[in-house]
């Protein structure tokens, strides 16, 4: 498309800033201004524009009327052009019930489709997404056929197009692509306009010059480029860079590659490098370009941090906001009223209030976790019938009402009346005070859009019509808060209009600078270049030609410093652009060595407990143990401590603690804490233990598990509960041989659950002047030698009490964490000398000879999954071991007692539960700054 004489192009300095240099034309053309269209690459090109205009004019202006290069193409309101929603409103209708051999070319296996709204609505927008495309080199699918090598594909598009478009006119719309390319077509000048200024626009696309070319023997229209004139051939007569030319031109930065280009080994790495750069400059100096947005939060926290406010105008993603989640698990309910998956998420949300009309959102927030872990509820009825019949320490009465409104809301959504209840949720929406006023207009363009569609589909279903408004409002950008704003972070393409001397470049990075063709698996990038399309390499001449100059407009003046990381924040590799490389064939290897170096310090890599805007922190003052009230001696303490002095501070006196909100199964707890109701359940009934058979104990088991089960979970259990009753029951199963067995051998149960303690119904008892906190599951009396035995159940592997007591000492430890002599070794049988790693069973055997006169026996009965390992296993020869287990308990009591508290570094294979391992995963002495 040569344009005619009419056109003239005008190359601005390439060593001087581009806005002024353009602002400088324009103020030229003195009272023409304001009768000159001025076309800019981007909306935040003309807002700059606009301001820099009478600041470089020293006075108020009159300011030209600033247009982007979509405006020639775009629809004027009132225009009759289909909103997004309705277009794919009639894709999805259309590709729903289209005749299969229509689809077989886009879907070879179209029999096996499911159709469903889901489906048709996704096709519906990659097909609409297409046919935009294309629309932007006034192309549509026939015309494309011509060039591809399966032109079946597009003439099967071409043919669900035209019956889309005739279903839009039924509903009385008009296609979008094609109201934008009519738009294009029938496009002139404003009517005052005496003069067109494309101000460097470097890649406008074939629409936009087609609907400029309207204007031709009507004004004359210039064509700004940041470029010297003597690369004059480097450019189209639009003003575009050429592939050809840009492929081999170098990028000339100057200086040493150490002093513009730094390579990290993350994005915080990268953000703080950054700060650094501009420690001895002031914020108006300074242009700062994110080509990564995964760099932008670490970029804006390191200079926050340094006192410098980020703000983007790009603004933040819907989808990055809490009103997001909200109506995607509404959506979500709405298409299962009865599931509960989505509502504690719904419950908690800011804008569950407004929602479900609560008075005390915090209260049913807090008892909604405590539902979801104690009930694991499947279904919202079960869940509001758990909350009611809850007895001891009850749900708030919040909880209850939040449970019921939202059930009734769910239930209003009757068929037919869809519209009018979306249109009503929405409502509630608006009121609360989280709602982003971008929203609004969005919200009642798509119910207005919904509405059209109502008229020709009296029966859409809710979830289609959610489906379709969640699609129209996906793409809404919401404003960011600038006050108090010290610099922008800017994309790419907004940093030609920054005329700041020091540019800092964060995330230039393959794939990105330059950009990849969106993948739709039809456009490739031969089928781009035939037609004209935007390709890979029209994309690097752009950006080749950009990179440029930026660099050349501060050669005079200022400073570029580029950032580029090895990987993003979650761990995904990032490689330099090929930009990078442009230069020199004598240069190229250093500048590859020195983008691709691999002997970065790791010391210098950011712990993830010093990233976002939070900090670990011991409270003030010495680390003593529970220093305002007396603390009690327990088994679970002991081991605690044993295990590692340091976590176990942590989470007992100052509260560390992991909490799970979301539970979908038992956990190991739960899973233990059900196998011990059941055995408790059985030894308190008089009758059942006294059972001797097999058969007759384990359907008592069968039964107390049934009865547990479903008071606990209710009648409709999911399938990850299912298969961990069914594992209890075959353990239980497993377990009544071996029950059967101890009665038959005489041993009898005298208690179980025996709860000693200070509290009220439990029965009192101290060692080394402390009270004693503990719960022995199961105390056995034979009923001929009168011996006890002291049992803990196991559910999880089978191992002896000796395994599950003591471990070898560690070499790499000194002895550092020993509280007494090693423990002796059994019989001579044990190789090295071993350390205590839990006193339950010890302790227990200490309370026996102190209320019975002699120790008892000691075992652990395990119930794992297999049937072989089952039943009881006795500690023999612990007697030999108890004075040292109490010597040991005398250590620990005087080392908590004189605030020791040091980091006992944990074996990789208890990493993967450890609660600490993903809050600090180096060390947590560093997160919390003891070393």
């Amino acid at each position: 498309m040569t344009p005619p004489p009419a056109f003239q192009r005008h190359f601005l300095p390439s060593d001087e800033a581009l806005l002024p240099c353009i602002a400088n034309y324009l103020l030229k053309l003195g009272d023409e201004l304001r009768h000159t269209l001025v076309i800019v690459p981007t909306a935040h090109s003309g807002r700059r524009l606009r301001r820099f205009l009478p600041e470089i004019a020293g006075r108020p202006i009159l300011a030209p009327l600033v247009q982007t290069p979509e405006s020639a193409f775009r629809p004027v309101s009132g225009s009759p052009a289909a909103p997004k929603l309705l277009w794919w409103a009639a894709w999805a209708e259309t590709v729903k019930v289209a005749d299969p051999s229509l689809l077989r070319p886009l879907f070879p296996e179209v029999e096996t489709l499911s159709r469903d709204s889901h489906w048709a609505l996704s096709t519906a927008r990659q097909f609409t997404q297409l046919k935009d495309e294309l629309a932007e080199i006034d192309c549509g699918f026939a015309h494309t056929a011509k060039f591809s090598e399966e032109p079946e594909r597009w003439l099967a598009l071409e043919a669900l197009d035209q019956a889309a478009i005739a279903r839009l006119k039924q509903w009385g719309a008009y296609c979008p692509a094609e109201s934008k390319r009519q738009t294009a077509v029938h496009w002139s000048p404003p009517a005052d306009c005496k003069r067109i200024v494309l101000a460097a626009v470097p890649d406008a696309v074939p629409l936009s010059i087609r609907a400029w070319q309207n204007a031709v023997g009507q004004v004359p229209i210039d064509i700004l480029i940041h470029a010297d004139h003597e690369i004059a051939d480097h450019f189209d007569d639009w003003g575009k860079p050429l592939p050809e030319a840009w492929k081999t031109t170098n990028i000339n930065f100057w200086g040493d590659d150490t002093d513009w280009l730094n390579l990290s080994p993350g994005p915080h790495q990268a953000a703080h490098q950054t700060v650094e750069s501009c420690a001895e400059l002031d914020s108006e100096s300074v242009a700062l370009g994110i080509a990564d947005k995964a760099f932008g939060p670490a970029t804006a926290e390191a200079f926050s941090e340094s006192g410098w406010e980020c703000y983007d105008p790009d603004g933040r993603s819907l989808s990055s906001l809490g009103i997001w989640s909200t109506l995607r698990s509404l959506r979500q309910l709405i298409a299962d009223p009865n599931q509960f998956r989505e509502v504690p998420d719904l419950l908690k949300s800011p804008e569950a209030p407004a929602l479900l009309e609560l008075a005390s959102p915090l209260s049913c927030a807090r008892d909604i976790d405590r539902l979801t872990v104690d009930s694991i509820p499947q279904t919202l009825s079960s869940a509001i019938a758990a909350a009611e019949s809850k007895k001891s320490h009850p749900y708030h009465p919040e909880l209850i009402e939040g449970l019921h409104n939202l059930d009734t809301l769910l239930r209003s959504a009757r068929p037919g009346k869809g519209l009018e209840w979306l249109g009503g949720v929405l409502d509630r929406l608006e009121r609360a005070p989280t709602f982003p006023e971008e929203l609004k207009n969005n919200f009642a363009n798509a119910l207005d859009a919904l509405a059209q569609l109502g008229r020709h589909n009296s029966n859409l279903p809710v979830t289609e019509a959610m489906d379709l408004l969640l699609a129209q409002v996906e793409s809404t950008r919401i404003a960011n808060d600038r006050v108090g704003t010290a610099i922008d972070q800017l994309g790419w393409l907004e940093l030609a209009y920054q005329n700041s001397p020091h540019l800092r470049i964060v995330g230039l990075h393959e794939g990105l600078v330059p950009d990849r063709p969106t993948d739709n698996g039809f456009l490739t990038e031969i089928l781009r270049a035939k037609l004209g399309l935007r390709d890979r390499a029209q994309r690097e001449a752009r950006d080749a030609y950009l990179l440029n100059s930026f660099v050349q407009s501060r050669r005079k003046e200022g400073s570029v410093r580029i950032f580029i990381s090895q990987a993003d924040s979650a761990g995904n590799a990032r490689q330099p652009s090929r930009l990078l490389l442009r230069c020199p064939a004598e240069q190229l290897s250093d500048r590859v060595m020195h983008c691709f170096r691999e002997d970065l310090d790791d010391a210098q890599r950011v712990p993830s407990y010093s990233r976002g805007q939070w900090h670990l922190k011991i409270p003030e003052g010495p680390m003593v143990y529970s220093p305002d009230k007396p603390w009690t001696l327990s088994p679970s303490l002991m081991r605690s401590y044993l295990r590692c002095p340091l976590r176990f501070y942590l989470e007992r006196q100052v509260g560390f603690r992991r909490k799970e909100f979301d539970k979908r199964e038992l956990d190991a707890m739960d899973f233990g804490n059900l196998v011990h109701g059941v055995l408790e359940d059985y030894g308190r009934d008089e009758q059942m233990r006294q059972l001797a058979s097999e058969t007759e104990i384990n359907t008592a088991f069968e039964d107390l598990l049934s009865d547990r089960f479903s008071r606990s979970f209710g009648p409709r259990p999911n399938l990850a509960l299912t298969i961990q009753r069914e594992s209890i029951r075959r353990r239980l199963s497993h377990f009544a041989s071996a029950q059967a067995q101890a009665f038959n051998e005489g041993w009898r149960i005298e208690s179980v659950e025996l709860a000693i303690g200070p509290g009220d119904g439990e029965t009192p008892w101290e060692h080394l002047g402390r009270a004693v906190k503990m719960r022995i599951d199961r105390i056995d009396l034979h009923c001929e030698t009168g011996q006890r035995r002291l049992i803990d159940y196991k559910s999880g592997k089978a191992k002896s009490p000796a395994e599950g007591h003591l471990e070898n000492l560690r070499a790499s430890e000194d002895n550092k964490f020993l509280y007494a002599d090693p423990a002796p070794n059994a019989g001579g049988r044990a190789r090295s000398e071993r350390r205590w790693k839990d006193l339950q069973l010890p302790l227990y055997a200490e309370y026996a000879r102190k209320t019975w006169g002699e120790l008892p026996e000691l075992a652990y009965i395990n119930l794992p999954t297999s049937a072989s390992d089952t039943g009881f296993s006795v500690w023999k020869g612990y007697d030999d071991l108890h004075d040292n287990a109490l010597a040991w308990m005398q250590g620990i009591v005087e080392a908590i007692e004189d605030g020791h508290f040091e980091e006992r570094e944990q074996p990789t294979q208890t990493k993967n539960w450890d609660p600490f391992t993903a809050l600090a995963p180096d060390s947590l002495s560093a997160a919390f700054d003891l070393e």
